[in-house]
């Protein structure tokens, strides 16, 4: 599969900065993302994504829905957008919002990031092809 690069500005190639904040232990815990895009993207429409890889043994990658719901990753045709719209400072998604034993999904990796787009495909192969994602949590 070929990508095409959607945005060519260099100074919109950055990736944000990230943090997961657990509240509780791993067998009762909610967990809170907090993205802070670059300072130069901030007033830009985009599309964010919230994505948990999980450990290979256990398979998939699962993408974080507007509507707070988990679909599996195949391509970016069916990527599904935690939110659209202005970037803005700082972005939180409860990505675990209710207390949950989450000891069996040890090892897995939440990242989170943005693209730029006129659709929602487009905005995630500029965000795979400009590398403006991170890491922000592992569940331990």
């Amino acid at each position: 599969m070929t990508f095409k690069t959607v945005s060519t500005n260099t100074d919109l190639q950055r990736a944000p900065a990230a943090t997961g904040i657990p509240y509780g232990p791993v067998t009762n815990q909610t967990l809170r993302i907090t993205m802070t895009p670059p300072t130069n993207v901030l007033t830009l429409n985009a599309s964010v994504f919230v994505a948990a890889v999980l450990p290979s043994s256990m398979g998939d990658t699962y993408l974080r829905s507007s509507s707070g719901g988990w679909t599996p990753y195949t391509t970016c045709d069916t990527a599904s957008v935690a939110q659209r719209g202005s970037l803005g400072t700082a972005i939180q998604f409860d990505v675990v919002p209710i207390p949950t034993d989450l000891s069996s999904l040890k090892g897995t990796m939440i990242y989170v990031g943005y693209g730029i787009g006129s659709t929602d495909t487009e905005a995630c192969i500029d965000m795979l092809n400009n590398s403006t994602y991170t890491q922000a949590y592992t569940i331990n």
